[in-house]
């Protein structure tokens, strides 16, 4: 039962890192330190062509289960998400206008960095949202 918990501590403690990391100073937090709005770099993202500078990023303590998501404010946009990191690099888009791409995933520690764009190379609103699973 000790193992369980101190695991569990440093799990959430991650969590908490990783939130705030990704939320950043340039971004309004609402809803607590899990959701952060911006808007969408002008270009749709692949991971053959990662744009200079990501949009957030997440700096994990140690691996752990999180889903991240970006999802269009208003209505529009089709938001397109690329996470690259200690494992790689994931891509997800929506699938129609004001969806949401969505990459869950066990996440190694380590920087992260979280590119959000648009399909259609728009600059829409989107919503980021990053939750421990």
């Amino acid at each position: 039962m000790l193992f369980s918990t101190a695991l569990l501590g440093t799990v959430l403690t991650g969590a908490v890192d990783a939130q705030n990391s990704a939320c950043g100073s340039s971004t309004n937090v609402f809803g607590g330190p899990s959701q952060c709005v911006g808007t969408s770099q002008n270009n749709a993202l692949s991971c053959n062509a990662i744009p200079a500078n990501p949009s957030h990023r997440m700096s994990l303590s140690s691996a752990m289960a999180v889903e991240i998501s970006a999802t269009a404010n208003g209505g529009s946009g089709q938001p397109s998400l690329m996470i690259v990191g200690p494992d790689g690099c994931f891509y997800a888009i929506a699938t129609r206008s004001g969806g949401m791409a969505k990459i869950p995933g066990l996440w190694s520690s380590g920087e992260h960095a979280i590119y959000v764009g648009d399909v259609n190379g728009a600059a829409s609103a989107y919503t980021l949202s990053i939750t421990q699973d």
